[in-house]
């Protein structure tokens, strides 16, 4: 069991997160990330994959990165509100093996990833993450990072017990730097029903 397995079990059946009208325990996701790893395990293999996240939920979304880093695998993460002919674009540029989504996992026409850089991480048994630049300023980049090194800054996170409203998603740095932040110290993560002021008042008043 590695250290974030353990840092999640030792949570058990406290509040992982609201969303969507569902409560996760912080079980229900450890659960959700066994799950998505037994799903990814026979197809991926130990070839190096890019795997594209399709995931509407937060909470799944997170869950798929995890497993995925599990898996010592890149992560591709896509957020659900960006027109499908960007996120089409994004996985060519990444060079996507799989996306996995709602209805499961699905192979890309595609030749396997034969990236340099990610031969590099798993090489040394890394796990990669990939998020792309917003593009304000010509094309949007794609940019690899070692998620492992990402997420070792967690690993001295001291326990809290409060409330974080989820505001950016998880293909931007700083969700996933807020949802890990509040995950890894055991409190609970709120996700609006839509990234506006009336919702996020809303979310707010539920479960001040």
């Amino acid at each position: 069991m590695s250290w974030i397995d353990r840092q999640f079990s030792g949570f058990g059946a406290k509040v992982a997160c609201h969303e969507g009208g569902r409560t996760w325990t912080y079980a229900d996701f450890g659960a959700e990330v066994d799950r998505l790893e037994g799903l990814l395990s026979p197809a991926v293999g130990s070839v190096p994959a890019v795997i594209a996240i399709q995931m509407d939920g937060t909470m799944k979304a997170l869950a798929s990165v995890l497993a995925i880093v599990r898996l010592k695998q890149v992560a591709l993460p896509l957020s659900p509100e960006m027109p499908m002919a960007e996120q089409v674009e994004q996985q060519r540029i990444a060079g996507a093996t799989f996306v996995l989504s709602a209805e499961g996992l699905r192979p890309q026409p595609t030749m396997a990833n034969d990236s340099k850089l990610i031969g590099q991480l798993s090489e040394r048994g890394h796990a990669g993450l990939i998020l792309f630049s917003s593009g304000t300023s010509g094309e949007p980049k794609g940019m690899l990072h070692d998620v492992e090194a990402l997420l070792e800054r967690y690993r001295e996170v001291r326990p809290r017990a409060d409330r974080t409203v989820q505001l950016l998603l998880a293909d931007h740095i700083g969700g996933l730097d807020s949802a890990f932040r509040t995950l890894f110290s055991g409190s609970t993560l709120v996700v609006p029903e839509a990234r506006t002021a009336l919702s996020v008042g809303e979310a707010v008043e539920r479960y001040d």
